[in-house]
């Protein structure tokens, strides 16, 4: 009887694995023949259950903005309604996605109104007008500012982060290790804090510190 327990238990085992295995097959390869199938499956089941399942009560300090149909197509505005209300001209400018200066204004009034951390559930990876302009409101607000990234299960995985002019990537400063064998740039080269005990060397110290970056389910690109 224990040997036929024991027997259960591991076909019931190995039943998991083989299932939990493919999900997770499915989930790095969607396109795969087959083992796409189990994983549309799972999709369609998590869907189910937030169309379906119990419904928390927001906490009261939490606001969700979205981007509805209504402002994706503005009715036409007067020039009296324009006037001095840069928001509008941005989003009355072209379609969406707009410019990232729309994004700047938001995190301004969204402060001055006492909010205390704002997430973007979007996705800054292509270059776009306004960029240098959301740059500048994540660097007032990078301590309280929280950007998407993703990954592209369609194109092998690739990392899909903000882009560069919006956050731009560290400068390494070498180790203490490493000094031996640094070479000193040639002049001009960057200005910063200088190293003690190495003549001539410096230390670029980085002006913007990255707002945190996150993992979103949701692959959009704006």
């Amino acid at each position: 009887m224990n040997w036929f327990s024991r027997a259960r238990l591991l076909v019931l085992t190995l039943i998991c694995l083989f299932w939990t295995g493919l999900i997770f097959v499915g989930h790095f390869f969607p396109t795969a023949p087959f083992v796409s199938v189990p994983w549309r499956g799972e999709q369609s089941f998590e869907d189910l259950l937030r169309r379906e399942g119990r419904k928390t009560t927001p906490p009261r300090d939490f606001v969700f903005l979205g981007i509805d149909q209504s402002t994706l197509q503005l009715p036409p505005l007067t020039p009296e309604e324009l006037a001095g209300n840069r928001p509008l001209q941005l989003l009355s400018e072209r379609p969406y996605p707009w410019s990232r200066e729309v994004w700047a204004l938001l995190l301004d009034r969204l402060f001055a109104a006492g909010a205390r951390l704002v997430v973007f559930d979007l996705l800054f990876n292509p270059p776009n007008d306004g960029d240098p302009a959301f740059h500048a409101a994540l660097e007032r607000y990078r301590d309280k500012v929280v950007v998407s990234s993703n990954f592209d299960f369609e194109n092998g995985a690739q990392a899909i982060t903000p882009n560069n002019v919006l956050i731009p990537p560290p400068v390494e400063v070498p180790s203490p290790k490493k000094l031996n064998s640094f070479q000193a740039p040639s002049p001009p080269y960057p200005t910063g804090t200088q190293l003690d005990g190495t003549p001539g060397l410096t230390a670029v110290v980085h002006p913007f510190a990255p707002p945190l970056i996150t993992t979103s389910p949701v692959l959009q690109f704006v």
